[in-house]
């Protein structure tokens, strides 16, 4: 653990003096760790003092912390992250929505889309809206394994049909 805090302090002096200029706001101006900070802490509408509490900090520290005058350490950002701030997008100046976004398994749901239309071509057509229910659906069971589990999506397309009892198969 003693490692991990090292090299952790170490990455932020290299932060600090890097000014980490990897995201811009909405005028195209790049932002630093210490501004980021401080516009995690007006979206959640909070004032240095409180954020400083939450941080269990001195309010001259948040002052610091937002000057870009000090960096904040681990425990700092563990328990501001548990209020609200997306410490991710201060660190590396990424919302986690995009993270999720860019983490999307489209060879999976390519693989889900393909089982369906094997199993409608074999039974029966869904409309649109049905179609994409059962995507998301199979999508939110497969997803953490990353890959089609043949026994579960044969029986949550038994569920849609019952005369489906084998598992779909890829098409050829």
């Amino acid at each position: 653990m003693g490692a991990v805090f090292v090299r952790f302090n170490t990455f932020c002096i290299e932060l600090r003096s890097l000014v980490l200029l990897t995201h811009v706001d909405g005028a195209g101006i790049p932002m630093a760790i210490h501004e980021r900070l401080r516009s995690e802490r007006l979206r959640l509408n909070l004032a240095q003092g409180e954020l400083a509490r939450i941080g269990e900090v001195a309010k001259q520290t948040q002052v610091n912390y937002e000057s870009g005058l000090r960096v904040p350490n681990v425990e700092y950002l563990v328990r501001v992250q548990a209020e609200g701030v997306d410490i991710d997008y201060v660190i590396s100046g990424q919302r986690e929505q995009f993270k999720v976004a860019t983490k999307f398994n489209w060879e999976l749901l390519d693989e889900i889309q393909n089982r369906i239309s094997v199993w409608e071509g074999l039974h029966t057509s869904l409309s649109r809206k049905r179609r994409m229910e059962l995507c998301r659906l199979l999508y939110v069971q497969f997803a953490i394994a990353g890959q089609v589990d043949e026994g579960l999506l044969a029986a949550t397309m038994a569920v849609i049909d019952e005369r489906v009892e084998a598992p779909i198969t890829a098409p050829e």
